[in-house]
């Protein structure tokens, strides 16, 4: 209906409005503190025997990690009251449809006669009217002027009141695909048809979109930065370190494994991040674990503990043949990147290789240098 249509764009509307003040460039924002931190490299760049520029950068890089916290913690914040809010209006039409059960019952047991009972029959529309407002539904009015309903603009939609029997509406949350509805024992509603629930359902999927986006901002900007970092040379002419770190991994094990198995993660801050997702399978021929990535090429192999770099994983329970478990990244990168560095010093923003002009020179030519890719002959 025309009422369902209004109220989700209405709902979607203003969850927008909520995300796009929480997210648009201000003081202090994310994309102000990135903007800023690449300056703060530029200076030390500029000049990379003073302290001064690499006091500041250090001091950048930890309120860029904080800036990438904030933001995700905002997000999830607003995904949890989208979520409860949505939870409230399931409740709610839970309940209307309960009080339109009722007055069912009510009309069927009434003597119409000649006059219907009027005010049941507000009290019927009134409902009606108040659950259209969050989802959309079809009715089918019967002799005694009682209603069937039915959820979607179809009616051969899921019935959610029949008579005086009501079906319930429950809502199932997941952390990257929204919200789907169970209606009653075993029937599942992927969607709503317009109303204020639809807004809200749409709202929090754009919201849980943009959580993983920032999460993909969080891991490439992690990775290529470490990258960078450790290819340069610090203060003291050493190789760098990685500066950031935001990976973790969960474990899961295989339903088909002879046992529970007693397993640990031994975590490398910034080396980690370069760990992919692995899949772990015991051999009882070799005694050993082997690490596959989801190619399928073996990465390492251990008795009881498999060393990865970035990430020991120590099994402590005795294996069977065909054992296995995957470790996966987790979500929500972003709510745990950590800058690394403790120390101005540490920041290697010298290249490998420092090239000087002699102070004897006297021409005018110019060196350029290019990376070569060394091919095996």
């Amino acid at each position: 209906s025309a009422e369902s249509r209004f109220q989700a764009a209405t709902e979607f509307s203003a969850a927008m409005e909520q995300l796009e003040n929480l997210i648009l460039p201000g003081e202090g924002d994310l994309a102000g503190q990135l903007s800023d931190f690449f300056t703060k490299m530029s200076d030390i760049a500029a000049t990379p025997g003073d302290l001064a520029p690499r006091a500041a950068a250090l001091e950048q890089g930890n309120s860029l990690a904080n800036a990438f916290n904030v933001t995700a913690q905002v997000l999830s914040d607003l995904e949890y009251q989208f979520a409860g809010t949505i939870d409230q209006e399931v409740d709610e039409v839970n309940r209307l449809i309960d009080s339109l059960g009722e007055v069912n019952g009510r009309l069927r047991s009434s003597n119409i006669g000649a006059a219907p009972p009027n005010a049941l029959l507000d009290e019927r529309d009134r409902l009606i009217n108040e659950i259209s407002q969050r989802v959309r539904i079809t009715t089918t009015f019967g002799p005694r002027y009682d209603v069937d309903v039915r959820l979607g603009s179809h009616e051969s939609g899921p019935q959610i009141l029949e008579g005086e029997t009501s079906y319930s509406l429950r809502p199932i949350h997941s952390e990257t695909d929204g919200v789907l509805y169970r209606l009653g024992a075993k029937t599942i509603v992927k969607s709503l048809e317009d109303g204020s629930m639809k807004g809200l359902s749409n709202a929090l999927l754009v919201l849980q979109g943009t959580q993983t986006q920032l999460d993909t901002l969080t891991n490439r900007f992690v990775s290529e930065i470490n990258a960078a970092h450790i290819s340069g040379i610090d203060f003291d002419g050493e190789l760098g370190r990685e500066m950031f770190t935001a990976r973790s991994f969960n474990l899961e094990q295989a339903k088909a494994n002879s046992q529970d198995l007693d397993i640990k993660i031994l975590e490398v801050p910034g080396k980690i991040d370069q760990v992919p997702n692995i899949n772990f399978r015991y051999s009882a021929a070799t005694a050993s674990w082997n690490a596959y990535d989801l190619n399928n090429k073996l990465m390492a192999s251990g008795r009881s503990q498999v060393d990865l770099g970035g990430v020991i994983v120590q099994i402590d329970t005795r294996a069977m043949d065909g054992d296995s478990f995957t470790m996966q990244a987790s979500s929500g990168e972003a709510s745990r990147m950590q800058f690394l560095l403790k120390n101005g010093r540490e920041i290697a923003a010298a290249s490998n290789y420092i090239v000087t002009p002699n102070s004897a020179n006297t021409g005018s030519s110019v060196l350029v240098a290019k990376p070569q890719e060394m091919k095996p002959l």
